[in-house]
């Protein structure tokens, strides 16, 4: 506690006239976007109108897309996150300005913020609650917001500002203080007080917060100005102590290395003085124009939050699903142990099931687990793979019942790492059970051509490694999507995918692992199927190398397609001898997470017998690069802004969009199409259309057609020149198959001027999804085409008007290559 008294900061009349400037330009500003279809340096703003609790006074809420933060192509009118106005343009809340976990953006990397931030570096705690914006009228009135929402609403289930406002008038009693004195403090000094919302008895979060722990945790002043001013911690300590808030703690460091040391040190425990924390935001200056800023960046810890997360959908799935299709992520083996001891609870209370899917239990039922196992959570992840009791969970959870599994062991690699040594040692060990393909032995390596020869191994042999860097995420994507497909003998139950995860984190910048690879590639000369540093030169290698790390995606066990792994084996690229100390990790753990196949645990003598033949093995022949060009398939509309569409989709509750959202059929990305190679058959109209795009965008499709040249994985490729499209979303139309925007092309511009440009298309429109991926996107159009022509389908079609205009402008084109 500090015991010196708050004292505010105090602008003089010249400079509070500035401020009162600026605010009412921004504000001046955000409205003429709101009403504007073509400014071209922002794709959507949306202004949320609310009423201040207890009066009739209105204020807005502006908010941005969430992807515009982190577009390099917009210039936004201001980085606040939450930002309540009036329509005269004063500022009554303002948050703090969009910051970034470090290392996500370049703004945020290491050698970014070492050269161009300044210290002292304030490092604070990150409350695991949610965010609340408090600030006061000139009567005192309190003005109590959530991220976007202030007062009373009839169209939340739950409404955080007026449960926080009921919070804080319990608070001010508490401590003797009226609502009018911290209202008339917070207005006369222009401040919004931002703070944490952290009660259990509301909301469940990561950590726990009850009982002496509950409350409004204050983390910021803000000075409600249109540039980004915050007070230092001490200030912030001392108006919490003034009002009774909950304080953040926090540690001042004078340098940028001894903060990152700081962090780095904190995140092995997951702790700070003790306890459990979710991270830091840390606070210091950053020089922009010779002028020292506010700046904050962010550094979450990984653990033990993953563990907490996983546990947490891990009952939700056995809740919903039961026990036979539960999708286990990093850390399946303690799911596994926690699931068996929690399964007991939820088969016989009804009620904390029920419970538990509202948010409420959770935290007790995973403290209870870890009290059972008298031991910490992050000493059970150091631990996990020597969890003794695995065998017996794998029975209750029906894995490896029966019939025998067939094991489907997937690398995931960058070039050097060892890869192909550690996946042939391994089935050396075992060459009865296990056998390795790898996908440079192809020679014509279509997408489905390694998985048809895994499914050759599997019907001989219980275990197949696939060797390829699957360092895409796109890469392991088509590996489950080729089994889904080609898969016809064994059964889907039966089938198992293991992870061997050579690298957990990006490898760009990790210099110790350049190194390394490098050597490694380097010596190996050419044995290799298609790198060939002998008669290439190391430079060659070097640039392919370079490319894989750039493009590399790593494990994300959480969304879609890494959670389809059943198991995670994180391998060490970096220590000595690793593909021999890989090998002994890779039969340890198939030993422990499978119980039909006999593994015995070979000698010391039969690893370094099979890791010595490994390195002996030279490729069966060198592969021929094939200079097929790529070919344009499609013109169309690229349409970023899929939070908007999510928005506006989730607004009107379809049952037909909530089944698509379910079953993970919502499109990647959204556009709309112009024109399509197929319409050069339909008809000559539309093949001009399809030669109009290919004269205009030539020099385009010349350079993306060249094998030589990297394209996104994705294969959309943006057209230079700075093409742009407007378009208007019209009506949502569904059937039982699929469901679509219908849009309307306002029009096209090169730079800033307008330009004609052709739609080949009958109805314009953007995918929303299709319920089954039997159905192609392409049905959106057809039924389109029914909606307007065909009196029987008709009835089998649903439409929803837009009744407020939602118009995207500036939006790229591209052109699909294949």
């Amino acid at each position: 506690m500090s015991s010196t008294q708050f004292e505010p900061i105090q602008f003089s009349a010249e400079e509070q006239q500035k401020q009162d400037n600026e605010a009412r330009e921004l504000v001046s500003h955000l409205l003429e976007l709101t009403e504007s279809v073509h400014d071209a340096k922002i794709n959507h703003i949306r202004k949320i109108e609310n009423v201040i609790c207890g009066t009739d006074i209105p204020i807005l809420s502006w908010r941005f897309s969430e992807w515009d933060y982190y577009s390099k192509k917009i210039e936004l009118p201001t980085q606040a996150r939450g930002l309540f106005t009036t329509k005269e343009g004063v500022i009554i809340c303002r948050g703090y300005d969009k910051f970034f976990n470090f290392e996500e953006l370049s703004s945020v990397k290491e050698e970014e913020l070492r050269n161009n931030t300044k210290g002292p570096y304030t490092v604070t705690v990150k409350s695991n609650g949610c965010i609340v914006f408090i600030s006061g009228l000139a009567n005192g009135k309190l003005v109590v917001c959530s991220k976007h929402s202030t007062g009373t609403r009839t169209d939340l289930s739950r409404n955080h500002a007026m449960v926080a406002q009921e919070a804080l008038e319990v608070q001010l009693k508490k401590y003797g203080k009226s609502l009018e004195d911290l209202g008339k403090l917070l207005h006369k000094y222009r401040i919004t007080a931002v703070c944490e919302y952290c009660d259990d008895r509301f909301e469940e979060h990561v950590l726990e917060y009850k009982e002496n722990k509950a409350g409004l945790y204050l983390h910021g002043l803000n000075m409600n100005t249109v540039e980004f001013k915050t007070y230092p911690m001490e200030k912030v300590q001392q108006f919490a102590e003034m009002f009774g808030f909950r304080e953040t703690k926090f540690r001042k460091l004078d340098t940028f290395d001894q903060t990152l040391q700081f962090l780095k040190d904190s995140n092995k425990t997951g702790k700070f003085e003790g306890e459990e924390i979710e991270g830091f935001v840390v606070r210091c200056s950053k020089m922009v124009d010779e002028k020292a800023n506010d700046f904050f960046f962010k550094y979450k810890f990984e653990e033990p939050y993953l563990l907490y997360r996983e546990l947490r959908e891990i009952t939700k799935q056995f809740i919903t699903q039961g026990p036979e299709n539960l999708k286990f992520g990093k850390h399946k083996l303690i799911c596994m142990d926690y699931m068996k001891y929690i399964m007991p609870y939820l088969v016989t209370n009804e009620k904390l099931k029920q419970e538990y899917l509202e948010n409420k239990g959770i935290i007790e039922l995973r403290k209870r687990y870890f009290e059972s196992k008298n031991t910490t959570s992050m000493q059970l992840i150091n631990d996990e793979l020597d969890m003794i009791d695995l065998e017996e969970e794998m029975k209750k959870l029906k894995f490896g019942k029966s019939k025998p599994n067939r094991y489907v062991l997937v690398t995931l690699s960058t070039i050097g790492c060892g890869k192909t040594t550690t996946s042939v040692g391994v089935s050396n060990l075992f060459p009865e059970i296990i056998e390795h393909i790898q996908n440079d032995n192809i020679q014509s390596p279509g997408k489905d051509k390694l998985v048809l020869a895994a499914l050759e191994v599997l019907s001989r042999k219980p275990v197949v490694i696939m060797d390829k860097n699957n360092h895409k995420t796109v890469e392991r994507k088509q590996i489950f999507d080729g089994f889904q497909r080609l898969n016809n003998t064994i059964p889907k139950s039966k089938l198992k995918f293991i992870c061997l995860n050579f690298i957990q984190r990006p490898p760009k910048g990790d210099k110790d692992l350049w190194d390394l690879t490098r050597e490694r590639v380097y010596n190996r000369g050419d044995s290799h199927q298609s790198i060939k540093v002998e008669k290439d030169g190391i430079g060659n290698a070097e640039k392919i190398m370079r490319g894989f790390i750039s493009r590399f995606q790593p494990l994300n066990t959480t969304t879609e397609p890494d959670c389809n792994f059943d198991y995670i084996i994180d391998l060490d690229v970096h220590q000595d001898n690793s593909s021999l100390q890989n090998m002994k990790k890779i039969v340890t753990a198939l030993q422990s997470c499978t119980e039909d196949l006999d593994l015995k645990t070979p000698t010391e003598a039969d690893y370094v017998k099979a890791f010595e033949k490994a390195k002996l093995y030279k490729p069966t022949f060198s592969k021929k690069i094939s200079a097929t060009k790529r070919k344009p398939v499609y013109f169309a509309i690229d349409v970023p802004q899929k939070e908007i569409i999510m928005n506006l989709m989730n607004t009107f509750n379809i049952d037909f969009f909530n089944r698509l959202v379910k079953g993970r059929r919502v499109q990647q990305d959204f556009h709309v199409t112009l024109v399509h190679s197929a319409m050069r058959k339909q008809n000559d109209t539309k093949k001009e259309f399809w030669d109009t795009y290919s004269n205009i965008f030539k020099s385009d499709i010349s350079r993306f057609a060249d094998t030589k040249t990297d394209i996104p994985q994705n294969k959309r490729c943006f057209l230079s020149g700075e093409y742009s499209a407007d378009i208007q979303l019209e009506k949502v139309v569904w059937d039982s198959k699929a469901m679509c925007i219908q849009v309307k092309i306002l029009g096209f511009q090169l730079k800033d001027e307008p330009i004609k440009l052709p739609c080949g298309i009958d109805f314009s429109h953007l995918t929303i999804g299709t319920i089954d991926k039997n159905f192609p996107p392409v049905l959106s159009g057809v039924m389109l085409k029914h909606l307007y022509g065909d009196e029987k389908e008709v009835s089998k079609i649903q439409e929803i008007k837009l009744s407020e205009e939602i118009v995207l402008t500036r939006l790229p084109l591209y052109v699909f290559m294949n």
